[in-house]
């Protein structure tokens, strides 16, 4: 079982020489490491530092990106949820990274369209679009993060 020192966030800086901000795995009681998201550790106290710090958590707890395309990618549909994408059905669609040409419409806010139609959850922080528009996990990516968090700790 996990004691209460097990949780760790482990900051460092460069590691990576791509743009990576951090890792997590998923489902695990192994620890954070982030990265590239400023020169400091001040710099995590800022949007993006917390929308890193709170989507890396999601992985640990379980969740995937909304646009995962490693169970196949995400159709416009949300019909294949439990199969494709974060299969988790209530996040909409999201095909991120699929050449979908996804926009901020209209510039500069958070709301975001897609050429094939779709229209992903901007404000989602497993997403990966601007990190000052995510702010929230949905009702079930809370339930399975409660789930696996529970079954870790147990």
């Amino acid at each position: 079982p996990i004691k209460k020192n097990d949780w760790m966030i482990v900051y460092v800086n460069s590691i990576w020489s791509g743009a990576a901000n951090g890792m997590a795995r998923i489902a695990s009681k192994q620890g954070i490491i982030l990265s590239h998201v400023g020169n400091n550790i001040n710099d995590y106290f800022t949007d993006h530092g917390w929308s890193v710090i709170l989507h890396e958590f999601g992985h640990q707890a379980g969740l995937y990106h909304t646009h995962e395309a490693v169970h196949g990618t995400t159709p416009c549909s949300n019909k294949d949820c439990e199969t494709t994408g974060d299969l988790i059905c209530d996040t909409p669609p999201d095909p991120y990274g699929q050449g979908a040409g996804c926009n901020y419409v209209p510039a500069g806010s958070c709301s975001v369209v897609c050429k094939n139609g779709c229209k992903p959850d901007a404000n989602n922080i497993m997403s990966y679009f601007w990190p000052g528009c995510k702010n929230k996990f949905s009702v079930r990516q809370y339930a399975v993060m409660a789930c696996i968090l529970k079954n870790l700790l147990d």
